[in-house]
């Protein structure tokens, strides 16, 4: 039987804005903002979300890219939706939103 052709997988660069990294940056800046507007701590957003001090600081400082159920968890507790949490992430500079 004829092995069928993989896939062709798109060649295109990864620029700055796709990588991993500069999401889980983002994450964090965008969390640790809407935590500050709140004027909450971050013992503050650990007790009512129920994730550690560490993970938190972790998270908003992009050394941890936070799981789903996090990123739900910590955007229920702060009272945005995730949506919001990501709106701006791939939206050019100067870009009318």
């Amino acid at each position: 039987m004829a092995k069928s052709p993989s896939p062709k997988i798109d060649s295109e660069p990864i620029d700055e804005f796709t990588q991993p990294e500069a999401l889980s940056q983002f994450v964090g800046i965008e969390l640790k903002k809407n935590r500050l507007a709140q004027h909450l701590t971050i013992q503050d957003v650990s007790e009512l979300s129920g994730i550690s001090r560490g993970m938190l600081s972790r998270i908003e400082n992009g050394q941890a890219t936070p799981s789903l159920d996090t990123l739900f968890r910590l955007s229920k507790t702060l009272g945005i939706t995730m949506s919001n949490l990501f709106k701006d992430f791939d939206a050019p500079e100067g870009d009318a939103n």
